[in-house]
């Protein structure tokens, strides 16, 4: 489950994905990059002044396998993790949820994503279920089912996807003030993931059989099937570049895949990129600042074009899995590898170690604050202040095929 974030809203999305659909067991991989870690930890240093906060230093913190991090409305952060959600302010995780008080939510709460609404209703989606917080009033919905992602699509309407393995319970529902229903036909498809795009669609992964786009004003009957056959691993809705902010949202879908590349929907047809990439699952899909555009892959390192996607240039061949591929509002490029865990910036020619530590990041978020704020797979949340964010040089322009 890792993805795009809406505005105010975020799903945890796994290191790798199968394509089957199911998530790899980490069990084994965690447990070693552990012992490493314990081993290594003495005699890791930083070259980034990032500050750690761990269940050590931060006892509120639930624990420290770190989900998902997301923007809130009032400019702090939610930290979910594998035993609860947090609201971190500054330095300090804030409770949300009292488990004393709240004897019906499954403890501990295997947080997947978050929903924060307008109106300051906050919905949790987690491995039973979907948890509803208002003034302090927690209640479970969907009991039963695993819920991930949730996505907004006109105001006060919240879309989710219910896994339950091969239950009847499973399918795409809609909440509308009142209670959760699911979409009629939604049942017979195994969805995935979903993001909302510019136009207010639902574009929802079918796992293994393209992507289903939903106008949420019309019957699911009408959803339009697109690249049916094919297994995409992610879909991302196109940004627009710094020159292109005061124009119309980009309509233009990008679509990783398994095997196929990429492809980019351009609200006619597709086109296809990347179609060499035969070995490799598109695990993430990012525009920087500048326009370019950035595809980090699960065996062939990452890829980078220009803003058209004329031409590609790959790095980190011998990476392996590129578990996270983000950007941030300065211009800043960062991946984290299975293989190689820690942080590393992209300055234009090279990548600079700036998290220096054996365990992947499993999320990154570019604060209201200025700060950068990463989870961690096993070691809790990292911080770096905004004055001490790096400023990459000015984007070079790649040479031409």
């Amino acid at each position: 489950m890792k993805r795009v974030i809406e505005p105010f809203m975020f799903c945890a999305r796994p290191l790798f994905r199968q394509p089957s659909g199911r998530t790899l067991d980490t069990s084994v991989t965690r447990a070693v990059a552990m012992g490493v870690w314990l081993v290594v930890l003495s005699v890791a240093h930083a070259a980034d002044p990032w500050t750690s906060l761990s269940t050590l230093s931060a006892p509120t913190l639930p624990a420290n396998e770190i989900q998902f991090i997301a923007p809130a409305r009032d400019g702090s952060l939610f930290v979910g993790t594998l035993k609860g959600v947090v609201r971190l302010r500054g330095n300090v995780c804030e409770a949300i949820l009292n488990p004393t008080g709240n004897e019906k939510i499954p403890q501990p709460l295997k947080a997947w994503c978050l929903a924060e609404l307008a109106d300051g209703t906050l919905w949790i989606g987690h491995e039973k279920g979907a948890v509803r917080v208002v003034a302090g009033v927690a209640t479970n919905f969907l009991p039963g089912l695993q819920v991930a992602p949730m996505v907004e699509g006109k105001p006060g309407e919240l879309w989710a996807i219910g896994k339950n393995g091969n239950g009847s319970d499973k399918g795409l529902y809609r909440w509308e003030g009142q209670e959760w229903k699911r979409l009629p036909g939604s049942e017979k498809m195994p969805f995935e993931d979903m993001v909302r795009t510019a136009d207010g669609h639902i574009w929802a992964i079918v796992e293994g059989n393209g992507v289903i786009e939903i106008d949420p004003a019309a019957d699911f009957s009408t959803a339009v099937h697109h690249l049916q056959g094919i297994t995409v691993t992610i879909i991302y809705p196109d940004q627009p570049t710094r020159e292109q902010k005061d124009k119309k949202p980009s309509a233009a879908v990008w679509a990783g895949t398994w095997g196929r590349g990429v492809a980019m929907w351009d609200g006619t047809s597709w086109h296809n990129h990347l179609e060499k990439l035969k070995a490799s699952a598109v695990l993430q899909i990012a525009r920087d600042a500048a326009g370019g555009l950035w595809v980090a892959t699960s065996a062939s390192g990452v890829f980078h074009a220009d803003p058209s996607g004329t031409t590609w240039k790959q790095d980190l061949v011998t990476d392996g899995s590129i578990n996270l591929l983000a950007t941030d509002r300065r211009g800043n490029v960062w991946v984290s590898g299975q293989q190689t865990g820690g942080l590393r910036r992209y300055d234009g020619t090279a990548w600079l170690v700036s998290l220096d530590s054996p365990l992947p990041i499993q999320c990154l978020v570019d604060a209201p604050d200025g700060r950068l704020v990463a989870g961690g797979i096993l070691d809790g949340v990292h911080l770096l202040k905004a004055d001490a964010v790096p400023q990459p040089p000015p984007a070079q322009p790649l040479p031409a095929k």
